[in-house]
């Protein structure tokens, strides 16, 4: 159905002249295709769901986003942590939604002109035809899983532990009698953050080699990073809170890492 909707997109980058207009198109198409709909209106996800906690998943289909955030000036990250009681990682997850049918608005008005006034386009109900029903806090809403640069997971990622954890529930309770429905699942949920923990810290150290192997230059005298004077007191500061996250300060204080079990 999506697919149909951005064939009017698809055409118009095609009949690009310049590489310029082309990319321009493309950017258009990339931000309103989702990562991930997730369905869940399939009986295997709901057999343990009187046994079990909830999620917002729960059968509907949902369009969701996965998006990091590191801990730069630019990103917000520390401004974010020291003024707002809410994560970093869980503002940046929220504002999924809303970029979402921003892109959805600007595609209907530049392609759906004749979607008569104030009423939505079909690229704006399409997206609001998923997630949460009507009766959820967060009804028909983009669902974005925010991933943090120290191992955090926003709390959308608990969510989707939940969902998660009841499946294999479901496989487990299929072999074994040896567990309730409820301990199933419960001996489950650690397992699946630690793996989510571990995955999402390995992932940020292979990100930061590869950036470092291809921007900054070793041995170079013209480098900007040995022309700069470093703040050495405030780099080993930074070193060490991100790197033993118990002890951590302001934004390190605020990671979600492996090993973790609470929300």
């Amino acid at each position: 159905m999506l697919g149909n909707l951005l064939d009017p997109i698809e055409r118009a980058c095609d009949a690009a002249r310049t590489p310029r207009e082309k990319g321009a198109k493309k950017r258009q198409i990339n931000g309103i295709i989702p990562d991930l709909i997730l369905d869940v209106r399939n009986a295997i996800f709901n057999q343990l769901i009187s046994y079990t906690t909830p999620t917002w998943f729960d059968q509907v289909e949902t369009i969701c986003d996965v998006k990091t955030l590191s801990p730069h000036d630019s990103s917000g990250y520390f401004s974010i942590a020291d003024t707002d009681s809410v994560k970093p990682i869980d503002k940046r997850a929220r504002k999924v939604h809303s970029e979402y049918t921003k892109a959805a608005q600007i595609l209907d008005k530049e392609y759906y002109p004749d979607t008569p006034p104030g009423s939505m386009g079909p690229v704006e109900t399409f997206i609001l035809r998923h997630g949460p029903s009507a009766t959820h806090p967060r009804a028909h809403e983009v669902t974005g899983f925010g991933v943090g640069a120290f191992g955090e997971l926003s709390a959308e990622c608990s969510e989707l532990c939940n969902l998660v954890a009841r499946v294999q529930a479901v496989s487990y309770m299929a072999y074994y009698d040896d567990k309730t429905p409820k301990e199933a699942f419960d001996a489950q949920r650690p397992q699946i953050r630690r793996f989510w923990g571990l995955t999402t810290q390995v992932g940020w150290a292979r990100l930061i080699i590869e950036r470092c192997t291809k921007f900054i230059s070793s041995g170079n005298s013209e480098s900007p990073v040995t022309a700069t004077e470093v703040d050495h007191d405030a780099e080993t500061f930074d070193n060490y809170h991100s790197t033993n996250p118990d002890h951590g300060q302001g934004v390190f204080a605020s990671s979600w890492h492996a090993g973790s079990e609470q929300d």
